[in-house]
């Protein structure tokens, strides 16, 4: 939830200072809720088959401390399904914005397919 708020806040902050609308305000609000899950989700996956050197940490470490993690209550493909849905919504959410929104979905994809 936090890399979700900061990233959604930031999002608002952009927009408010840009005078946009309350539409709009709304799509990129709704743009950084989904991201910001789906970057959870991400990391949650990293931690269970990324690989340590390119993580920089060693994986394994959330089962070991007992967190409750998204692959854990899913298992790690329906988790992957998810975090691919957010980011489908996170790019629908800004269409509206046209070519403008390129950017924001090309993160969006990121987000998913990193690797570290």
């Amino acid at each position: 939830m936090k890399t979700g708020a900061l990233i959604t806040a930031a999002l608002e902050l952009g927009a408010v200072s840009a005078s946009a609308d309350p539409e709009e305000i709304a799509r990129l609000r709704r743009y950084g809720y989904c991201i910001g899950l789906a970057f959870q989700i991400a990391d949650d996956l990293l931690d269970v088959t990324g690989d340590q050197t390119r993580l920089g940490k060693t994986p394994g470490r959330d089962a070991d401390l007992g967190k409750l993690t998204y692959p854990s209550l899913l298992g790690i493909e329906p988790s992957r399904v998810r975090a691919q849905q957010l980011v489908q919504d996170a790019c629908g959410a800004v269409d509206a914005f046209g070519e403008c929104s390129r950017w924001l979905k090309e993160l969006a994809r990121f987000i998913v397919e990193r690797d570290h």
